[in-house]
């Protein structure tokens, strides 16, 4: 269960590389048990306020790439645009923003590309708002070159196949 504790431990967590820890920073953060029917609620208090997810990774490899997607439910604290995230110094921009429930909720997705799968990813939230929920998903990516001579393989594959199926007939 959340505290306001600082940082505070996700509530539920799978990552087989270690515990991803939260931290929150700046002044004027408020935590609340329960806040306009949600329960844990942080209060961002300005532009110096953060949410600053550390995520443990697999080991360093730079074969692959990294997808890094980021889902938030918050709500306006004194600005009405979305929270702005920045992954490990990557900023990026909701590729969508709907609205959830009742009292002017808001849900926004966020997909972050890094050149390389990194040892830890970072994600920080910033802005006033109210922070509801945070969901961190990632997945690699092979390179292009993986995935091309993967595709050679299966293509080499199709003769074979063919000449099968035509000496069973």
């Amino acid at each position: 269960m959340s505290t306001s504790n600082n940082p505070s431990a996700p509530d539920n967590v799978f990552n087989p590389n270690g515990t991803p820890q939260l931290t929150i920073t700046g002044t004027g953060n408020t935590w609340y048990d329960f806040y306009d029917n949600h329960n844990g609620v942080w209060a961002l208090g300005g532009l110096n306020s953060s949410m600053d997810l550390g995520i443990p990774n697999t080991p360093y490899d730079n074969t692959k790439t990294k997808d890094v997607w980021t889902q938030i439910t918050w709500q306006p604290n004194g600005t009405n645009a979305a929270p702005v995230v920045m992954v490990n110094g990557i900023a990026s921009a909701p590729f969508t923003t709907y609205s959830v429930g009742n009292g002017g909720w808001f849900q926004s997705v966020y997909q972050t590309t890094l050149a390389f799968n990194p040892q830890y990813e970072d994600v920080i939230i910033t802005g006033s708002y109210y922070v509801g929920e945070v969901v961190v998903d990632t997945i690699c990516i092979p390179e292009p070159s993986s995935l091309a001579l993967l595709a050679v393989g299966a293509i080499s594959l199709l003769p074979y196949a063919w000449r099968k199926r035509r000496l069973a007939a």
